[in-house]
């Protein structure tokens, strides 16, 4: 496990931290997936925003999880990634 793993695990004990970090959780989770996806596809983040015709700035940002996720930047993407952007509302606990 890496430092960064067990100091994030280490304060997910605390309930204030762990209630805030969930509230986020779906933006890391996005963010995960759009970097990850684009490096299998062999793209730098300059490459990816070039195809999907948004500024370096934008790409920045989607990948960094800077602010509100910006969906139309996310929906060109996705395209140029040979995906379909989709949002789901998923039953169950509300965070």
């Amino acid at each position: 496990m890496s430092d960064l793993n067990e100091f994030v695990s280490d304060l997910m004990q605390e309930p204030l931290f762990s209630a805030e970090y969930q509230k986020l959780r779906w933006r890391l989770d996005l963010t995960e997936s759009l970097v990850s996806t684009r490096r299998n596809a062999g793209l730098t983040a300059e490459e990816l925003a070039r195809k999907a015709g948004i500024s370096r700035y934008r790409m920045s940002r989607l990948e960094s999880g800077s602010g509100t996720p910006d969906m139309r930047a996310l929906r060109r993407a996705a395209k140029a990634l040979g995906l379909t952007l989709r949002i789901e509302l998923i039953p169950g606990k509300a965070a």
